[in-house]
Formats: structure tokens, sequence, C-alpha cells
């Protein structure tokens, strides 16, 4: 154990530091060494070390009325009291011995100065193949702590907000990759728990199977509509997709709701899993544009990360009546919106309508040219489809003769 003072550490133990320790008589004389008044050194009480008090274990007086912890004493290694990564491995003098504990060969120790008893420890140097997680569990009864201090193998370890990152290693150090952005959000206020009340992140998995839905890792919503119901009750910040689900839409982005994918039913980041979010020809707006997602007055900060938005072809037997218009994302007033790895794939439009009949010329004319024909691509069905513009109009009337 470290050596803890307790008691009255940095209070003087009598005196006003202007004359003897009773506080009477003269001052004693200047310093020599530091010309100060060496009344005032005299009257501060300096406690001492667990070495200066030649204890090496249990507890003992500081020389100043408190009480020095120099650590647990034994006789037996199993009669230490337990580490975050380190194991007790004798008795020297009394006192507890502790090595860290080795995983894979290594030795696991703290590697930025001051580690915190639930910081996972690399065990090597760079980037480290295992690591040690103390994993700390207090007794609610006795109040005493003890640590697994498992060895967890590299690609095991989760890290960033939410454990929803793995490491990555970078210029000979590990970072953190792949995690969770929510750079607005306080971490102070982060509560990573999906069922709570206050969740920060809402968990959707449409394929799990496991019973009742609350939001959770170990219970995720399988339905959309419940998951964005949930997050909004909840003033959640982000929806994380497992897998690569189709959803089918409409969709439409709540201001500051995160819509996340690239994570594997583990949750853990997955560059091929890919949720698509498509929507199809009966969700037309106004009757004229079809749109695979929608955002308006977005202000806050909402991402769509990882994800495939998309719309089917609109197909129509007649070429009769106003062109529709297939529009993948659709934004209007969000500046809060961020797309980062989106892949957009845009169905077909519809025909246009014919062109209405000429008025009667006063000079010679011609035939209207058709409209030009639009070609769109969509990613996720075989070939081309062609919307073709409407057919141009015609003249009826020349100089006063039908034609």
């Amino acid at each position: 154990m470290f050596a803890l003072v307790a008691g009255t550490l940095g209070l003087a133990c009598g005196g006003t530091g202007s004359g003897n320790a009773d506080g009477g008589g003269p001052a004693a004389p200047p310093d020599a060494r530091s010309g100060q008044d060496a009344g005032a050194d005299a009257d501060a009480c300096r406690p001492r070390s667990c070495a200066e008090a030649g204890v090496v274990c249990g507890r003992a007086d500081d020389g100043c009325g408190g009480t020095l912890d120099c650590g647990p004493c034994c006789v037996d290694p199993a009669e230490c009291p337990g580490r975050p990564c380190e194991v007790a491995v004798a008795c020297e003098g009394g006192a507890c011995r502790y090595e860290p504990v080795s995983c894979g060969g290594s030795s696991c120790t703290c590697t930025d100065g001051e580690c915190d008893d639930d910081d996972l420890r690399a065990c090597g140097d760079g980037c480290a193949d295992a690591y040690c997680d103390p994993s700390p569990v207090m007794d609610p009864t006795t109040g005493d702590v003890t640590y697994g201090n498992a060895c967890v193998a590299r690609s095991d370890v989760r890290c960033g907000l939410c454990g929803l990152g793995t490491l990555a290693c970078q210029d000979g150090a590990d970072v953190c990759g792949g995690g969770l952005d929510l750079t607005d959000v306080d971490p102070a206020f982060v509560e990573c728990a999906g069922d709570s009340p206050a969740a920060t992140v809402v968990y959707l998995d449409p394929e799990w199977d496991g019973g009742v839905s609350d939001g959770s890792r170990e219970a995720p919503f399988t339905d959309w509509e419940d998951a964005v119901s949930a997050a909004a009750a909840r003033g959640s910040r982000a929806v994380v997709i497992a897998g690569s689900p189709t959803l089918l839409g409409p969709f439409v982005v709540s201001d500051g709701l995160s819509i996340v994918g690239g994570y594997g039913r583990d949750w853990r980041p997955d560059p091929d899993a890919r949720p698509r979010l498509l929507t199809g020809p009966a969700q037309v707006r106004g009757g004229m544009v079809l749109a695979g997602l929608v955002a308006r007055d977005v202000v806050a900060s909402t991402r769509l990360v990882h994800l495939e938005v998309g719309t089917y072809t609109m197909r129509s037997t007649a070429r009769t009546g106003p062109g529709r218009s297939n529009v993948g994302v659709l934004s209007v007033d969000s500046p809060g919106l961020q797309l980062r790895d989106v892949w957009i794939t845009v169905g077909g439009a519809e025909h246009g309508a014919p062109g209405a009949p000429a008025e009667p010329p006063s000079s010679e004319v011609y035939d209207g040219g058709d409209g030009p024909a639009e070609t769109y691509v969509a990613r996720s069905c075989a070939g081309q489809f062609v919307g073709t513009g409407g057919a141009g109009a015609r003249p009826s009337v020349c100089d006063g003769v039908e034609i």
C-alpha cells in the first residue's frame, strides 16, 4: 500500500511562528541557511514517512499527532489485500510485496503515469498484444475491493465512448479507433446503458430474437420506430444499428439524433456491416418527390455514419401525368447534418407527361423535340432504369390549315 498520512497533516503543533514552541519568550535567531525565521521552521511539524519511522507495515505515529498507514502486515501473501493488476508474491519483513500481473510473458503496468483502479494496463511496450483488466468489485457490506486482474487479448479490448471502439496501432502506440463520435456530448453526462431513462445511446438489431427489447446491447430494439420513439423519450443522442439489415422507411432525421452503422451483432466495429435505409414509391412526398431520407431544420450536431440510404425505382405503365423526382437525401435548412461514409443509391424517376398542344402560330413552325431521357444507376439493383422526358408538342394549325 502507499504510505498515507492521516490526522493533522500540515498543521502546526503549537506556537505562533514568532516565538518559542510554548508561545512565550523571545524569537529565535535567524536560520543562517535560509535567512528566514528559524522559529517558524521549528514550530511547523513535519510528519515522518514510514521509512523515517522505521516501520514497514501497519500503522504508526507520524510524529505530529497523526497516523501513518504503511500498508498491511502479513505472514502469508494470501493475507495481502488485492491491487489492480498486481499480485502479492511474498511477505518481506512482515510487509506485502507485490509484482505486476504478467500476460503473454510481459508485465502489465500503467504507462500513462497514473491509472484509475478500473483502467486497463498494457502488457508490454508499444502496441501491446494483451492487457490486464483490473475489474474491481466492492463488497457492499465490508467495503473491501477485490480485483479480477484478467488478461485480455488486444482484439477484445473495448475503448472509446460506451466501449464502442477497438484498439488500433498508430506510430507504435495504441489509439482508439472506430468508436462512436459524439464530440458535442460531455463525457461526464454520458449514460451508456441503453435501457436507462437517460440513455445517451439506444441500440437496434432487427435480427435479435431474445425476448422483450429495452434498447440495451443485451436486449436491443428490433423495430426502427420503437428505437426512434424510445430515443426521443430518453433524450438519446444516437441510435446504433447492428449488422446490415434493410429497414423500410420513410426516414425523417430528428434534430440531434445520430444514426450510426458499422457494427457487428456483438457491437464491435465492423466495416462490412452497413445498414440499408430503403424508401419505396408509396412514400412520394407531395405527389412529386420520393426521398430516401428527409432532414428538416436540423441544427444540433447530427451524424449519419456508415449507412446506405436508397429508394426504389418509380415505374409507371402510362406516360401520363406529371413526372416525379427521386431523391436520396433531402436536406432543408439543416446545417447540423453531417454524412460520413454514407452510400446514396437512388432508383429511377418516372416518365414526364407529354407536351401540351401548341398555340396556333403566325409563321412556319416545326415539331417540338422529345424531352431528353435521364438515366439513374442504382447500386443495389441490377442494370439501369431510364425515365424518358415528355413527348414534344406538335403544332395543330399552320397558316390556318390543319396538319
